[in-house]
């Protein structure tokens, strides 16, 4: 986020998002400031603090908002549920709670990020669930096509992300335009933004996790994404195994990217055409993956069956 969103932000609500101590903000509540203000991108404190996680400032907006009520507010909807009852639940159950009684919101940040999209990124599945429950839709998109799935797979929320495809996600959903986050892809769907988070060396093992997931829910793993020059992008397969030459890589690392490799395959991804640049010194990395390895032997015998075949008729 640019410097000049962050000065045009209500000063406490910049404040608990950028995790300042709760006794500051409750000096910021005791001299005026008002936690019910919408900013310019229709999130309250509340919003912020829900989607941080930050549960000491929720405590105090709570008893803020029992001492200045504000009749207009979503939490309010919950007092006209269920009436005094609501001063008996915990901080927890509280905003659970409200949040199911209110009307579904979904406001959104300067960046064009609505509040499921946030929770996700963060990896509070919590507040994302209770979202979820409240009505808002789990395929919302931001200003460039980009679902709360794809900013969870981008943050590695591996728990979010289980979350999301069980809420019915769709793992295929393409960003409308530039993917912001890596700028080599357009149109980039969930799966394809966790090949590039191996190419940046941001893969893990949540990662795997993710890719499963992913895979599980039927992602497609041949689809392409589209690069910076407008043209297809190589298959995921592809782009996996000419990672394995990276010189910058740790065995660890490696062994993670075979890993997905391996997921891929499993997944249904297309072998051909994809194995072919492998060299002798990647061999070793398949060791004891010995299923695996015979469907690479496969294809590289069938490469080089059909060179030998070209040659001869030329």
């Amino acid at each position: 986020m640019t410097g000049a969103a962050k000065r045009q932000k209500p000063t406490i609500q910049s404040y608990i998002e950028d995790g300042v101590y709760v006794q500051i903000i409750q000096a910021m509540l005791e001299a005026g400031a008002d936690p019910y203000r919408l900013s310019s991108w229709k999130m309250d404190s509340f919003h912020i603090a829900l989607s941080c996680g930050r549960r000491e400032v929720l405590s105090l907006l709570r008893q803020y908002a029992s001492a200045h009520p504000n009749p207009s507010h979503w939490l309010c909807a919950l007092g006209e549920s269920l009436g005094n009852k609501a001063d008996l639940l915990d901080d927890k159950t509280f905003y659970q709670e409200a949040m199911l009684h209110a009307h579904p919101v979904d406001p959104q940040n300067t960046d064009g990020e609505p509040l499921l999209f946030v929770a996700a990124s963060s990896g509070n599945s919590e507040v994302a669930g209770k979202l979820l429950a409240c009505g808002v839709d789990v395929q919302v998109v931001d200003l460039a096509g980009r679902t709360a799935l794809h900013a969870a797979v981008y943050k590695n929320q591996a728990d979010v992300v289980a979350l999301l495809l069980d809420a019915g996600a769709n793992p295929n959903q393409a960003a409308s335009s530039w993917v912001r986050y890596e700028l080599r892809l357009r149109h980039a769907t969930p799966l394809q933004m966790c090949v590039v988070a191996c190419h940046t060396g941001a893969a893990s093992e949540s990662t795997k996790v993710i890719v499963r997931s992913l895979l599980d829910f039927g992602a497609d793993p041949n689809d392409r994404s589209i690069s910076v020059t407008g043209e297809l992008s190589p298959p995921p397969l592809k782009q996996l195994f000419d990672m394995l030459a990276c010189h910058w890589m740790t065995s660890a690392y490696q062994r993670i990217i075979v890993n997905i490799i391996e997921l891929f395959i499993d997944g249904g991804a297309t072998v051909s055409g994809t194995v072919d640049d492998i060299c002798l010194g990647e061999v070793p990395y398949f060791e004891g993956r010995e299923s695996l390895w015979e469907i690479i032997r496969a294809e590289l015998v069938r490469t080089q069956d059909n060179e030998v075949k070209n040659q001869g008729s030329t």
